[in-house]
């Protein structure tokens, strides 16, 4: 069934920067359980507000509470990486972001 394997992505980066009303409309067609909130934001710092803003257009496309939609996004962003649609490896993981990403220093001169 190649529905399962079906997930929509959506961000303020890349779907809000025009026509938000179509923005809207696909959000509240596409099915509940295959809803996720993605930043594809470059810099790390700017990722909590920008999810934020994406939820908040989220909650209001679907008619939910923004508490109700991030619980759903969550859930199903769980589903996604445990259904192995997506190699690890090569990419991060929601749970994997960090505000301030560690810097690696080399103990060796140059």
């Amino acid at each position: 069934n190649f529905g399962d394997r079906f997930y929509f992505g959506f961000s303020s980066f890349a779907n809000l920067r025009q026509n938000c009303h179509k923005t809207t409309a696909v959000i509240a067609a596409v099915p509940d359980n295959r809803l996720l909130l993605e930043s594809d934001l470059e810099d790390a710092s700017h990722v909590p507000d920008a999810l934020r803003r994406m939820l908040h257009v989220m909650a209001e496309a679907k008619g939910w509470s923004v508490e109700h939609t991030a619980a759903i996004t969550k859930a199903n962003a769980r589903r996604f990486y445990e259904s192995g649609l997506v190699r690890h490896n090569t990419t991060t993981r929601p749970t994997d972001i960090q505000p301030n990403p560690p810097v690696k220093v080399s103990s060796r001169a140059g």
